[in-house]
């Protein structure tokens, strides 16, 4: 039988029963004093509500509500269908959980009816004399958890923290960012927390051991497994449950103007499509990959075209448009592999410390040195930068026996100049207790010009020195031919080698640079093959996705080879 419960739930995903049931709700099974709001929803929020399948992967371009709409549902079903469950919600990083998904969480846990500190708790136990019990299993880290009235809670798991699932006893998992996550982790950490139980009252349900995950699209070859999920979904099961889902809708709408003596007939029916629903469901894989943007309505053409204008072409048709990407054959950088050579850093201490300013509405958030678990505060920062009227970058690193991090990068776009970046530099690393630059520059940055007569090199100096830092200028000479850069960069990126640093990437603090490194390309020149560097010029190109990045990040290479590799430290121009 179809309960009052479940007609309220219907109505907050279908406009048209709202508008309906909102005004005849005392003749139906409502409370008259029950008040319904007509909420925006798109195609793809109502399949994921409609399908609800028991295992669910949805490919989704940036601001279509996965997490406000799609994760608060599923996470709020799961709570109030299995009392006293467990669910982990797996992100790429603690800071990333409680930074950009808690807020959408309980925003859209507020759409639905719950309240913080009434129906749910973030990082604390509920109140002793509410009388809520502990969720089924293991201790729980109320740290990192969120607990709720029905004594279900959801543990939040970091990838970044190895072993942070192991030993869990999980009864649904969902993720965000699916792309970044590791698959051997999912594959085996992860499925083995997700499952036995079946004693428990509510294991019968669809929700049981249920799997959620979103993603924008994958951008490069070690993600792409994410888009072979496809091939394992069950459309023909998922057409199905969009039908008997039609039938149901129909049927509360004969509901709602049948006489009195059929509404127990119709209900009757209601409750066994509803029944099959659920039976089909537990074992449906959903893969949904939208074509297109399909919020235009609730995330504005004006904000779809600011971004169009703001971020790189590559990043707007994939993440945006949810476009799959074109992966260059000819690349120049053809070793650069997100799991080999991308890493995630966050000070965890200086991040569970703060957690709390983030949630509350105080606009806190992470934009300083003090959140990278990779950067040491008392070591000198290496730096190389590419020069430009319409885009200057600079690539941050640091050494470490042989490797190569590079810890973070940064840009600035026209009207803003070189002396820009270097005060954002400057600030981001005010907090260092070392305050030495290694500056690697090449030929291209000692020249000066008719409207300038200081050289990048001397101006990048004295604002340094100005704001009480030291420069070891380093000067590289003429930069290096691109098929030595070339050669150089199959062997940092292979590893193994004593005359050339192994480099690797802080993932969050590199989206820019390492977009332009998957991007560039070679082609043919005069003197051999060489960097294309035609989308320079095209300035209708975001030139963030241009060559711009990977010169600043060669030169940085080529520098820390040549002056800190062995500790050479030879040839210091030194400026105090």
């Amino acid at each position: 039988m179809v309960s009052n419960d479940d007609i309220i739930e219907l109505i907050k995903w279908n406009p048209t029963s709202a508008a309906v049931l909102g005004q005849v709700a005392n003749e139906v099974l409502l409370p008259e004093e029950q008040k319904f709001f007509v909420k925006h929803r798109t195609l793809s929020q109502f399949k994921a509500m409609l399908v609800d399948a028991n295992e669910m992967t949805l490919v989704m371009p940036r601001g279509t509500g996965k997490t406000e709409k799609i994760h608060a549902y599923r996470s709020y079903r799961c709570c109030t269908r299995m009392p006293g469950a467990r669910g982990g919600f797996v992100g790429q990083s603690y800071l990333k959980l409680f930074e950009n998904i808690m807020p959408g969480l309980i925003k859209g846990w507020k759409d639905l009816g719950w309240q913080r500190n009434v129906d749910f708790w973030v990082k604390e136990r509920p109140p002793k004399h509410l009388g809520i019990p502990e969720p089924y299993g293991e201790t729980l880290d109320y740290s990192h958890a969120i607990t709720t009235r029905s004594g279900a809670a959801m543990q939040l798991i970091s990838q970044d923290r190895k072993g942070s699932a192991n030993s869990m006893t999980l009864h649904w998992v969902q993720g965000d960012e699916k792309k970044l996550l590791d698959k051997n982790s999912i594959d085996t950490e992860l499925r083995q927390a997700n499952r036995g139980d079946t004693h428990l009252s509510y294991a019968h349900l669809p929700e049981f051991h249920s799997w959620l995950w979103t993603t924008d699209m994958p951008t490069d070859q070690d993600t792409m497994w994410v888009l072979e999920e496809e091939k394992a979904a069950h459309p023909e099961r998922v057409q199905l449950l969009l039908d008997i889902q039609l039938d149901i809708y129909e049927l509360f709408q004969k509901l709602l103007i049948a006489h009195e003596s059929r509404r127990k007939g119709i209900l009757e029916k209601i409750g066994r499509l509803q029944t099959y629903w659920d039976a089909i469901r537990r074992s449906t894989f959903f893969y949904h990959e939208p074509k297109g943007h399909d919020n235009m309505e609730g995330f504005g053409i004006k904000q779809i075209l600011d971004l169009k204008r703001t971020l790189p072409s590559f990043v707007f048709f994939t993440s945006i448009l949810n476009k799959r990407p074109f992966l260059t054959e000819h690349s120049f950088y053809p070793d650069l592999r997100d799991k080999l050579h991308c890493y995630d850093a966050t000070d965890y201490k200086y991040v569970d410390d703060n957690l709390d300013k983030v949630l509350s509405d105080e606009g806190f958030l992470f934009d300083d040195c003090r959140k990278d678990a990779d950067y040491n505060p008392h070591a000198p920062l290496a730096i190389g930068l590419d020069y430009g009227a319409v885009i200057n970058t600079l690539s941050i690193g640091q050494t470490l026996h042989f490797d190569l991090k590079v810890i973070n990068s940064m840009y600035v776009k026209h009207p803003e100049r070189l002396k820009n970046l270097i005060f954002k530099f400057i600030d981001y690393y005010r907090f260092s207790k070392c305050k030495i630059v290694y500056y690697f520059y090449d030929h291209t940055a000692i020249a000066t010009n008719a409207s300038s007569d200081i050289s990048y090199a001397d101006e990048v100096t004295d604002i340094f020195k100005t704001n009480g830092w030291k420069v070891e200028r380093c000067y590289i000479g003429h930069t290096p031919s691109p098929k030595k850069r070339f050669e150089d960069w199959g062997v940092s990126l292979k590893g193994g080698n004593d005359e050339i640093f192994r480099t690797i990437f802080n993932r969050g603090n590199n989206e820019y640079l390492l977009t332009a490194m998957r991007l560039a390309q070679i082609k043919q020149g005069a003197k051999g093959f060489e960097k294309d560097k035609t989308k320079e010029r095209d300035l209708k190109i975001d030139q963030r996705e241009t060559t711009h990045f990977t010169d600043s990040v060669d030169t940085l290479l080529v520098g820390c080879n040549k002056f800190l590799l062995n500790n050479k430290r030879i040839g210091f121009d030194v400026a105090t």
